[in-house]
Order: structure tokens, then sequence, then C-alpha cells
């Protein structure tokens, strides 16, 4: 009974792997997942013929001992393929912790690219030519108050719903003052 428990427990560790890297097959990344199985096929067949060679009555003693020791070296290196076929599944499907990351690493990027880049008129728009056109007429009635007040209620900008929040101008009412 002793001798048929490491070809055996080998034979289910690999049978395992190779249930876990046909799975990985058909995910995004499944040509990566073909060298581990064929490796798992190989470690499947060795512990096949070990347990084979334990089983049967045709061999004699110096297989027996031979395939022993074999089936107790495929053991460890099946368990250490487990092993392994389940870091690289952890290296290459990145937690969703990583991905989050990413992408507030990727949105601070382009908010940084956006406020140092230098604006064309199109980027500007009406924004800025709003503003441009209450500051040139701020000069001309300073003896008006009414009409300086008047300016100050209405907003110096349009703001669009789909708009990025990064790209709004806030609405200050001393903005228009000099």
């Amino acid at each position: 009974m002793p001798d048929f428990v490491y070809p055996l427990l080998s034979l289910v560790i690999d049978f395992v792997c190779l249930l876990m890297c046909l799975k990985f097959i058909f995910s995004k990344k499944g040509a990566v997942w073909i060298v581990p199985v064929l490796l798992t096929l190989i470690f499947l067949a060795g512990s096949a013929l070990c347990l084979l060679a334990q089983t049967s009555t045709n061999v004699d003693t110096t297989t027996k001992v031979f395939s022993k020791a074999l089936s107790i070296f495929f053991l460890g290196a099946s368990f250490i393929w487990l092993i392994d076929i389940v870091v690289f599944r952890a290296a290459l499907n990145p937690s969703s912790v990583q991905a989050v990351k990413d992408k507030r690493n990727l949105a601070e990027a382009l908010f940084i690219r956006d406020k140092t880049a230098p604006k064309t008129f199109w980027q500007s728009g009406d924004d800025d030519s709003t503003y441009m056109v209450a500051k040139r007429t701020t000069k001309a009635s300073q003896e008006d108050p009414k009409a300086n007040q008047e300016r100050k209620a209405i907003p110096s900008h349009k703001t669009d719903v789909f708009e990025p929040m990064h790209t709004r101008r806030i609405h200050r009412p001393n903005d228009n003052e000099d």
C-alpha cells in the first residue's frame, strides 16, 4: 500500500495542474499557457508510468525501487509545479487594487498634462473670451455701478454637464474686479 501513495498523490496533483492550465488556456492570455500544459502532460505521464511500474507484477525489484524513487521526485516536482502555476496566474492577472491604482495614476498624468500644456484658441473656448470681454468693458463702465452689479450676477463662463471636472472654471464674484 505505501508503494502506491507517492505515485498516486503525484498523479492527482498533476491532474489538478492540468485542469488549471486548461482553464487558463481559454482566458485572454491563453497562448502563454501552452508550454505549462505540455510540461504538465510530461509530469502526468511520468507519474502514471511510476504508478504502473508499482502495480505491475512482471517488473523486477530493481525497477520497483527505481520507480519508487522516481515517484518521490515526481511528487516533489508536481507540488512545486502546482505552486508555480498559482504564482504565474497571479503574476499574469493583476489585482483589482493595482488596476485602480493604474487608473488613478493615468487620470493624474492626464490632468497634469492638460494643466501644463499650452492652451490653443480652440481649447480655451468661450470661457476666456467671455472673461476678456467682461474685463475690457470694466474700464468703460466704471462710472456706472449698476452695470458692474449686473455683470457680477452673470457667470463669466458656460458650464457643460459633460465637461470633465478638472477643465471647468470656478466662478468667483471677485474675478472681474481689478
